[in-house]
């Protein structure tokens, strides 16, 4: 188990799906969600891959927030990102296929951390307005279990 002193990352919540379904929007609101609550930025946001990478204290726990996860790149770069910030939990994105889940699923068993899959679609013909809500309404139920 990767530990940083005697810290060791619990958790792992996966919004998954494929591209432009609204994972990375749902994961932004979810942040802006976490400040409204109270959560308290640990370090200023970092832009990775065009993408805002965010920590912060919230219900005491240390939560890092990377929206990107469009190739196992990436993904890689969020696992190293919540480790070097202590996270408790890591949100991430994830495409449906390719590496990326593979590389979830045994970087998560490799370091005995729990893993949390929530499917994200982009349902057809719903107006613009219509998916941010449902974008909206998705990071408040991720919120619910912080």
């Amino acid at each position: 188990i990767l530990r940083w002193g005697t810290h060791i990352m619990k958790r792992l919540i996966v919004l998954f799906g494929h591209s432009e379904c609204g994972k990375s929007q749902t994961l932004n609101l979810l942040s802006s969600l976490i400040q409204s609550k109270g959560g308290a930025p640990m370090s200023p946001p970092i832009v990775c891959y065009g993408d805002r990478l965010e920590t912060f204290r919230y219900n005491d726990q240390i939560i890092s927030i990377c929206p990107g996860g469009d190739n196992v790149d990436i993904i890689k770069h969020n696992f190293a990102y919540a480790y070097a910030q202590h996270a408790d939990i890591l949100i991430t994105a994830s495409r449906s296929r390719g590496n990326g889940p593979t590389y979830i699923n045994d970087e998560a068993t490799k370091q005995g951390i729990t893993i949390e899959w929530y499917k994200k679609s982009n349902e057809c013909h719903l107006s613009l307005i219509t998916q941010k809500l449902c974008n909206k309404e998705f990071a408040e139920v991720i919120l619910k279990t912080l």
